[in-house]
């Protein structure tokens, strides 16, 4: 299953009693709270990974033309 930000959704009706959903096959689902926060916190550490790795990707000059451009 390939998560977005789209895919986590969360309503708070009262302090007391919260409502966790995520979106499965184009509906949402609502699930436990220990559930919601253990596929948040997944995508959240694979989101930045990625991040890290486009970052250190400019570090090499032959990649230097994917992550930027110039304009003259």
């Amino acid at each position: 299953m390939i998560y977005n930000k789209n895919s986590f959704k969360n309503f708070i009706g009262n302090k007391e009693h919260r409502q966790y959903y995520i979106k499965v096959n184009k509906e949402y689902v609502e699930v436990s709270e220990e559930v919601f926060k253990t596929i948040r916190s997944s995508y959240d550490q694979i989101r930045h990974m990625h991040h890290m790795e486009v970052a250190k990707s400019v570090l090499y000059f032959e990649d230097i033309d994917l992550a930027t451009f110039f304009c003259i």
